[in-house]
């Protein structure tokens, strides 16, 4: 089993913060919409990913077992169960893989 690290956080944060901005602008300036959406959703996702590897530690300090659901489409992690439409990109719950 992989466990999360105070690191894994501090690299989804920097992901956001050093790597997305700058695309994301290209591709606004440059009028690419698909391409301004894929990193939007991209830097969307890293977001929440630090969350959940944040909340993963204290689950593992409290022996807590959480089912986790991940979009098939762009990558978002759902806890507990899939949603009716993802968050990030829309897509139908169907859509979601559960990882335990």
């Amino acid at each position: 089993m992989y466990h999360s690290s105070s690191k894994d956080v501090k690299n989804e944060i920097k992901a956001n913060v050093e790597e997305y901005p700058k695309p994301i602008k290209d591709a606004m300036e440059d009028g690419v919409k698909t391409v301004e959406e894929a990193f939007t959703q991209s830097r969307d996702v890293e977001s929440r990913h630090a969350e959940l590897y944040k909340k993963a530690m204290n689950d593992m300090l409290s022996d807590r077992k959480t089912a986790y659901y991940v979009c098939q489409v762009c990558g978002y992690v759902s806890e507990d169960e899939a949603p009716d439409n993802c968050p990030i990109c829309g897509a139908v719950k169907v859509k979601f893989k559960l990882v335990e």
